[in-house]
């Protein structure tokens, strides 16, 4: 399983457009329900940080760019931001989720 990890901090003047587009990609995969993917956003203590993780299991591609909302939130995410965003891929050690 992949995990990635997406650290962003926006600009207060792109704030609703960035929660738009960021629901619209939430609507999106509800609609489609790929299987192997988990799409999470955390906020931060400043109304401006945000933490995406998207964990991906082995063998199954990232549906985000394929999506439209995927597309145009990616595409118009440079402009959102206040600071070169931090990305990292991270590694499972272990999980443990209750059903």
């Amino acid at each position: 399983m992949r995990v990635l990890m997406i650290r962003l901090e926006i600009k207060a003047e792109a704030l609703q457009e960035f929660t738009t587009a960021r629901d619209k990609v939430l609507a999106a995969l509800e609609e489609k329900q790929p299987t192997g993917i988990r799409y999470t956003w955390c906020a931060g203590a400043e109304k401006t940080s945000f933490v995406g993780l998207v964990e991906i299991q082995d063998g199954v591609e990232n549906p985000l760019p394929g999506l439209e909302a995927g597309k145009e939130f990616l595409a118009n995410l440079p402009r959102w931001v206040a600071a070169p965003a931090v990305r990292e891929e991270l590694t499972v050690l272990g999980t443990y989720s209750a059903r």
